[in-house]
């Protein structure tokens, strides 16, 4: 391909864009999990907080990941995995956030093995709250029909998106 064609094929996407946005819903089904950052030498507390206390499965990492260091846990439809980062910083505003059936059971036993309880009343009618995983990454556990993908948002306009 000839330096040329590629830059009139750039332009000609770029022109395609400015024209009409490209929208993913028919391509988009389903967030398939959900990887948060844990330090090196990580695993065993994350085994004990999401196998041993959140109730999680270890799910087995593939062969050519599994060198990588990190675990990957699983509940129902519930894909986590906890990634090797060096050097580790936690995530104190970006969360992963889980539906729980029994949000308060959940609260109660976070808060007896140690775990900070942070009732968020926010967003009305929704009720949630925050934790810390061992790590001080944010976690936000979501009571089921309470959750945000269960009770959508209006979607932004195009007018609203352009006002910005």
């Amino acid at each position: 391909m000839s330096i040329r064609w590629r830059v009139s094929l750039c332009v000609q996407r770029r022109n395609l864009l400015r024209q009409q946005p490209i929208s993913c819903r028919g391509d988009m089904l389903a967030i398939d999990h959900v990887q948060i950052a844990i330090p090196p030498g990580g695993e065993p507390a994350a085994r004990l907080f999401f196998v041993g206390l959140l109730g999680m499965s270890e799910e087995e990492k593939p062969e050519a990941l599994a060198a990588r260091g990190g675990c990957w846990f699983r509940a129902g439809r519930v894909h986590l995995h906890c990634g090797v980062e060096s050097p580790f910083r936690p995530q104190r505003k970006a969360h992963a956030a889980f539906l729980v059936g029994d949000l308060d059971a959940l609260a109660e036993k976070l808060a007896e093995a140690g775990s900070p309880i942070r009732w968020d009343e926010s967003v009305a009618d929704r009720r949630r709250f925050y934790t810390d995983d061992p790590f001080g990454n944010r976690l936000e556990f979501i009571s089921s029909g309470h959750g945000f993908s269960e009770r959508l948002q209006p979607l932004v306009s195009k007018a609203e998106r352009a006002a910005g």
